[in-house]
């Protein structure tokens, strides 16, 4: 079930949240913490909150960024 869960379900919230997570709405994280919740209750343990998944992939991006020479705004790191 975790693995399901990190395959189908996180790979889409980690993509919705690094594309959108910064700009929505108050009520739209409500509706996709109600998923997290629903699915840390059917696997049985706590999975990482949209926070967490968002500052990791936030940092896991800035280091590919700043370790890149070519990338564009490796300047800016």
């Amino acid at each position: 079930m975790l693995n399901f869960y990190r395959a189908v379900i996180e790979s889409v919230l980690i993509f919705y949240i690094t594309v959108w997570f910064g700009s929505i709405t108050e009520t739209e994280p409500l509706r996709v913490y109600r998923v997290v919740k629903t699915a840390s209750r059917i696997i049985g343990r706590d999975l990482p909150s949209l926070e967490i998944l968002y500052q990791q992939r936030l940092l896991g991006r800035a280091t590919l960024i700043s370790q890149d020479s070519s990338h564009p705004a490796h300047d800016l790191f």
